[in-house]
């Protein structure tokens, strides 16, 4: 049964890494695996007998859940109900803002301001340069064959989406919505076990790219990331909160650019369920961040000496960001 637990648990959590805004973390949270996982693999040479099995079993749900959720979404979600997906995906982002809000909402200045702004149209710039250097539009999906540029873009995506994995709250597959390759990567995983895809050559040259990009991605981005909460926490959180509330018109130009030339993908019935699939989606999110934060307080409730993560979270960000103005003050005299 314990074993059995562990592979659903994987599905669980690779099937919301494919959704755009769902957090694969949170997930892990949820699920009450988070921290096995992180100490499993922290120490699979020192423990490699003890763990070997747990992460087997946790790749292999995870596999199965990227697999399935993706032939679910792109065969039956994206092909029948287009609009509404993407509409939930938008809702999902919204619902994650409370979370990455509440932590520095009270603190505002306008070097937040410029940060939030920053944010904002880092997301939008690179939406555009997705558009800019993007497959041909105007040739329905699956018909068109990728070219070099393709592949890099793909690849950045992996590479900048690593960065958003690491970010609590954030989606790495969302960098593949800003570029506009969505739709390109749930073909590919709906038609892996063909290992060809109508318009492109092999569906591994569409995942590899990505894939390579996520793992040569991990050092610099765990490295940068570190730096930037610890010398900037509240401006960083802000340019996050810019970054995220920036890719939800993202969301919605990429459905019109990838879907918009499709019949039927705007009907007054798909535009109905589009609109009932928005609040569906914040609520789910809303109250998955809300689930995450209760799990995480139950876990630093066994030990007394701990107080509750969300205070933790903000005194630690309003300790860090004391002492920068305080040895900033100190270099300038």
């Amino acid at each position: 049964m314990k074993h059995l637990l562990t592979l659903l648990k994987g599905i669980l959590f690779g099937a919301s890494n494919l959704i755009p805004g769902m957090s694969g973390g949170t997930m892990l949270v949820i699920t009450n695996i988070y921290d096995k996982l992180l100490n499993a693999i922290a120490n699979i040479i020192k423990k490699f007998k003890s763990v070997i099995l747990f992460l087997f079993l946790f790749a292999i749900g995870a596999v199965i859940g990227i697999l399935g959720g993706g032939i679910f979404l792109k065969r039956v979600m994206l092909t029948y109900l287009p609009l509404a997906t993407y509409t939930f995906f938008a809702g999902i982002i919204l619902g994650s803002v409370p979370m990455l809000a509440k932590p520095v909402i009270k603190k505002i200045n306008w070097k937040y301001i410029v940060s939030f702004i920053l944010g904002l149209v880092a997301v939008i710039g690179l939406m555009f340069l997705g558009l800019a250097f993007n497959k041909d539009q105007s040739v329905p999906i699956g018909e068109v064959t990728l070219e070099f540029k393709d592949y890099l873009l793909l690849f950045i995506s992996g590479f900048i989406g690593c960065f958003a994995m690491l970010i609590p709250g954030v989606s790495g597959v969302l960098m593949l919505v800003v570029f506009n390759y969505y739709g390109t990567f749930m073909d590919a995983i709906a038609n892996i076990h063909h290992f060809t895809m109508q318009g492109y050559s092999n569906v591994i040259l569409v995942i590899l790219p990505v894939a390579l990009g996520i793992l040569l991605g991990l050092i610099p981005a765990s490295k940068l990331l570190s730096y930037m909460f610890k010398r900037f926490p509240i401006g960083s959180y802000y340019a996050i909160l810019g970054f995220v509330l920036g890719s939800i018109p993202v969301i919605f130009v990429n459905f019109f650019t990838e879907y918009g030339n499709i019949d039927g993908t705007t009907t007054t019935l798909q535009i109905i369920l589009g609109v009932g699939a928005l609040p569906i989606g914040f609520i789910l999110s809303y109250f998955l961040s809300k689930f995450k934060k209760k799990a995480s307080d139950t876990e630093l409730a066994k030990d007394t000496s701990i107080e509750p993560i969300e205070n933790k979270e903000v005194k630690e960000i309003e300790e860090i960001e004391e002492e920068n103005i305080a040895s900033k003050e100190i270099q300038d005299e």
